[in-house]
Formats: structure tokens, C-alpha cells, sequence
């Protein structure tokens, strides 16, 4: 009986840890866009195209929306706000590392990135699903 119980607490606490893993994978993917969107709406400010107003301002209130939402998913789970700020810095720094600092360079980001995005922002259950499967690389979302 004693084994019964350990081996139940074992994969009591196993699901519960994969759980823990997958939203704070989410959250992590969530802040991923949300600075996404924040570099597209900076590159894309001030261009001539008559569109590029109302594109700045639906991307940042995307990043405002989806970062909002990642910290909320991520306290749920324990992660602190100093946690959060760590990493959106290190997101920010590897984004505009990938495009060498420059906006001309936009779709290196666009690439990877807007349609995954899309997706995220318009079904975030979908992908924790598919996260608490242990689907981190698959699909639409392509790992480094």
C-alpha cells in the first residue's frame, strides 16, 4: 500500500511539473511575440506608407495584450516579475542580435515569427495543449 502511494505522489508531482514546464514554455513564447511586435511596430514607425499608422498601433497593442497575458499565465506558476523583465531583455537583445540592429532586416523576424504569432495571440489554449503534449518544436513554431 505504501508503494501505491509513493508511486501515485510520483506521478501526481511528474504531471504537476509538466504542467509548471509547459505554461512557463507559453509564457516564455508569449513574451517572444510580444517583443516581436514591439521591434516590427519600432522599424515600421515613421515609414511613408499611408498603412504603417494603423499597423504600429495594432502590433504594440498586440505586444501590450500578449505580454499582459504572459505575465498573468506566468504568476500562476511562480514567475516573478524580475524574472519577466530578465527575460524580455535577453528575447530583446537575441531579436535584434538576429537582425544585426538594423530594421532593414525586419524579415529575418517576419519569418520566424508572424505566423507563429498569429496563431498564439488568436488561440493561446491550442498551444499550451499542444506544449502539455510535448509538442515544443512542432508545428508552426520552429525551434533554434
Amino acid at each position: 500500500m505504501a508503494l501505491f502511494a509513493w508511486c501515485l505522489l510520483s506521478i501526481t508531482a511528474s504531471a504537476q511539473s509538466n504542467k509548471t514546464n509547459a505554461i512557463n514554455e507559453l509564457t516564455g513564447e508569449m513574451l517572444e511575440c510580444s517583443v516581436y511586435y514591439i521591434i516590427s511596430a519600432n522599424c515600421i514607425e515613421g515609414h511613408p506608407d499611408p498603412d504603417a499608422p494603423g499597423l504600429v498601433k495594432t502590433y504594440k497593442g498586440l505586444a501590450n495584450d500578449i505580454a499582459t497575458l504572459a505575465i498573468s499565465i506566468g504568476k500562476s506558476v511562480g514567475v516573478s516579475d524580475d524574472a519577466v523583465n530578465a527575460r524580455l531583455s535577453l528575447i530583446t537583445k537575441n531579436l535584434m542580435d538576429s537582425i544585426a540592429n538594423k530594421c532593414v532586416m525586419i524579415n529575418v523576424l517576419f519569418d520566424r515569427y508572424d505566423n507563429f504569432c498569429k496563431q498564439l495571440v488568436g488561440n493561446v489554449d491550442a498551444r499550451l495543449k499542444e506544449l502539455l503534449a510535448g509538442k515544443k518544436c512542432s508545428g508552426i513554431y520552429r525551434c533554434k
